[in-house]
């Protein structure tokens, strides 16, 4: 695909619930926030990334990325970050990740990104040992319409949308890097490690 172009979305807008209304991407290992480790990995395959957050809009805009909040769909979980990020992408395709995962790494997101443009007209997400990870993921920007359909039905499941549109699994075998930091003692298990 010769138009084949990506904008870098990072979703932190969730509401921390197991964490206890902490906002995940703001919690702190190995000396910076986790959502600058996704960061750091993200940079090192596309240039053009932005937050995904609906709260501590200010403490995101310390990091000089640019932040997106939900317009429409808010509060109805992770689709609607997907939404409002595709609304905004300048690229063909948006890759995504969840600011949770701070030890995924840039060939995690090289393997994705080879993939899409094989594949241009689909979305992909890594697919491991324990499962699907669909927040790591390459959407493309022609599927926007389709997703608003999707969410207007009061529909808000990821992988339901993804089986609707059209998806494929991406097998990545390094299951330490898809660490979900969900609550405290893990984040306390990943310091300890």
């Amino acid at each position: 695909m010769s138009d084949f172009s990506i904008t870098g979305a990072i979703l932190a807008g969730g509401k921390g619930q197991r964490m206890g209304g902490v906002n995940k991407g703001l919690l702190i290992w190995a000396d910076q926030p986790l959502v600058m480790h996704v960061h750091q990995a993200m940079e090192q395959v596309v240039e053009d990334i932005s937050f995904n957050t609906n709260d501590h809009l200010e403490a995101y805009q310390v990091f000089r990325v640019k932040v997106i909040s939900d317009q429409d769909h808010q509060n109805k979980g992770p689709l609607s970050g997907i939404f409002s990020c595709l609304q905004e992408a300048q690229g063909s395709h948006l890759l995504i990740s969840p600011c949770d995962t701070p030890c995924i790494s840039p060939q995690a997101f090289k393997v994705l990104l080879e993939s899409a443009q094989k594949q241009p007209d689909c979305i992909v997400y890594l697919s491991s040992e324990s499962g699907d990870h669909p927040l790591h993921g390459v959407i493309p920007k022609a599927s926007i319409n389709d997703l608003e359909r999707y969410l207007q039905g009061n529909r808000f499941n990821v992988m339901g949308f993804y089986q609707v549109y059209g998806a494929q699994a991406v097998d990545w075998p390094h299951e330490s890097e898809l660490l979900n930091i969900n609550t405290q003692q893990c984040l306390a298990s990943l310091t300890d490690s």
